[in-house]
């Protein structure tokens, strides 16, 4: 389930850059003393981990062809869960951009938390196909938008300076989770039953959060309302520096040196937007439009993988599943190296790249996967740049309208996942139960990410053409 910008350096270099700022300045030692003590690098790990329980929704296609043998509901209905909980994320995680102005991203981490893992526990009791939309649809879905979007802001509040590289952490983890859950989902599966499963990973789930409470907090004044050159200069006076010498630079280290500073506030990016100006900006509806192509192919494979791996690769239930655990591995391999890259050559040219391998592995090497090696291959592909869109346009969406205001201006643009995880995993749902194949659910996405490429060239030119 997949966020944020300003431009970093290389990934192994900033990893290990991270400090908090000294305690010794005057300004710091106005903080209470719990921010005194906080290390951003612990920050990161907290959110990371909050971030990544979140990415078990993409071995959902797990227990959904296991609950549709079991309960005998159609694989379409069981699918329209999984479609149910990431649209739910999405308003959900507008909710929670909001909610972030009022309360702290502690508690909200921990409240999202406990209704994602009572999403998944209380999946385990459904009897009737309304009980798993609930449990799992909404309740899951709300916990999981919530907790992702405080995640990936938190991150941004503590890293300006070094906000690629960050989110690209925080973010990689996501994919992960699959990886682990999924082949130990299918092995309570077949030893136990699809309920056991599902109580464990729900219980799994909330013990991290409880974990999460003693790792994060918010830096002091999280709230900024406008940065201007008074309140720049009455920061730096409180600290009893010159302008000069206080400022950060856009890497994030002060003009006479150092290591980066933890910030107390967001940096101002090039344009800053408020949530009310973007959706009066064209701009933001054409990558909007962009980042529901770029997702829906991945959406639409894996919220079936397992079952497109017995149906059209010819593989049994284990082989599937671990398969399906390898999807988010590649997509966190995605996330770190499409995200820098980006960092590089730009977002525009990487997301047309990544549009292109991504039309390639649909319409080039799923059609032709038979046999676990090359199914292996054309999961790897897709993963990779699904998850690298899902570190892009978090970037890109902090380059185009701003780094104050960037909680709610990215919950906005998270919707477009949620329009992708209905219309994706529906379309492969109705192809298989009208044609008995995924074949033609492999030309529509195919298409997608092809009509994706001209739509990256539009955002593109609107964007260049800004003053």
């Amino acid at each position: 389930m997949d966020s944020p910008r300003i431009q970093s350096d290389t990934a192994t270099s900033t990893a290990v850059d991270i400090q908090t700022p000294n305690a010794s300045s005057t300004s710091m030692s106005k903080r209470p003393a719990r921010h005194k003590a906080r290390n951003r690098r612990v920050v990161l790990i907290g959110a990371a981990l909050a971030a990544s329980i979140t990415g078990a929704i993409y071995m959902w296609s797990v227990f959904s062809t296991a609950l549709s043998q079991e309960q005998g509901w159609t694989l379409s209905s069981v699918t329209l869960a999984y479609s149910l909980m990431l649209g739910v994320e999405g308003f959900s995680s507008i909710a929670s951009g909001f909610l972030q102005r009022r309360f702290s991203s502690r508690g909200l981490l921990f409240c999202g938390g406990m209704l994602l893992s009572a999403g998944w526990f209380l999946t385990s009791f459904a009897q009737e196909i309304w009980q798993l939309y609930l449990a799992f649809g909404l309740i899951g879905g709300l916990g999981s938008g919530a907790v992702y979007n405080v995640a990936i802001s938190l991150v941004a509040k503590w890293f300006p300076d070094k906000r690629g590289t960050a989110n690209g952490i925080c973010v990689a983890l996501v994919g992960v989770t699959p990886f682990i859950f999924a082949p130990l989902s299918n092995f309570l599966i077949s030893s136990l039953s699809i309920s056991a499963s599902l109580q464990v990973c729900g219980l799994i789930f909330a013990s991290v959060f409880v974990a999460v409470l003693f790792l994060v907090d918010d830096p002091a004044q999280n709230r900024p309302t406008t940065v201007g050159q008074s309140e720049a200069s009455g920061r730096a006076e409180a600290s009893g520096q010159s302008e000069s010498e206080g400022k950060p630079d856009t890497c994030g280290q002060s003009a006479t040196g150092g290591r980066p500073k933890a910030p107390s506030q967001p940096l101002a990016g090039r344009f800053e937007m408020t949530t009310g100006e973007v959706v009066k900006s064209p701009l933001f509806y054409v990558i909007w439009l962009l980042f529901m192509l770029c997702v829906c192919a991945g959406a639409m494979i894996i919220s079936v993988s397992s079952d497109v791996g017995q149906k059209m690769a010819g593989l049994d239930a284990a082989q599937a599943a671990a398969i399906v655990g390898l999807i988010p591995l590649a997509s966190t391999a995605g996330r770190f190296g499409v995200g820098a890259i980006s960092d590089r050559i730009g977002r525009y040219p990487t997301i047309i790249i990544s549009l292109i391998c991504t039309a390639v592995a649909m319409l080039v090497l799923f059609p032709l996967a038979k046999g676990a090696i090359l199914f292996t291959m054309a999961a790897f592909v897709l993963g990779f740049f699904y998850g690298g869109f899902m570190a892009v346009f978090p970037s890109l969406c902090g380059d185009a309208f701003g780094n104050l205001n960037f909680g709610s201006n990215y919950a906005l643009l998270f919707t477009a996942i949620t329009a992708a995880s209905f219309i994706g995993p529906m379309a492969a749902s109705l192809t298989v139960e009208a044609t008995s194949s995924y074949t033609l659910a492999y030309v529509i996405a195919g298409a997608g990410a092809l009509a994706g490429i001209v739509v990256a060239l539009l955002a593109q030119r609107l964007d260049r053409s800004r003053k």
